[in-house]
């Protein structure tokens, strides 16, 4: 017997994706989705995901590795453990930025919790908050 315990993720409940295109079009109304898979597992414990699948060791370089490869380095993490079929989805978005005072144009890792969406980044392996958020993309 190993003293290693696999990571496992607690399950809320799974959706397919006709189930979840209503539901994230209402919380994203101008967002073009695009749909991976049928079937989505959703997590009960967003955080623990992001804490647990980062890529905090990938050190942050301008443009060749920023927020957008560290959605991609996240979900093939996801894939890699068996886990791809998690609803931890890839998200394209503006929000308001109160310390560059303007608009800014990001990528970050979207779970759907609790009827709303938060986001998570995957450099820093946590739940962020960002105001004004106009969502562009999942891929979910």
């Amino acid at each position: 017997m190993s003293w290693f315990k696999r990571w496992e993720p607690k399950i809320a409940g799974h959706k397919t994706s006709t189930e979840l295109r209503p539901i994230l079009k209402d919380l994203a109304p101008d967002a073009q989705l695009i749909f991976d898979d049928k079937t989505y597992f959703i997590p009960d414990d967003p955080e623990d995901v992001i804490y647990r699948i980062n890529s905090k060791s990938f050190r942050y370089i301008k443009q060749s590795r920023d927020c957008d490869d560290g959605t991609r380095i996240f979900r093939g993490k996801l894939s890699e453990r068996g886990f791809g079929n998690l609803l931890a989805m890839d998200c394209t978005f503006y929000y308001f930025s109160k310390s560059k005072n303007k608009k800014v144009f990001h990528k970050a890792i979207a779970f759907l919790h609790e009827g709303r969406i938060l986001f998570g980044e995957p450099q820093t392996g946590k739940i962020v908050k960002y105001e004004q958020v106009k969502i562009i993309r999942l891929i979910i």
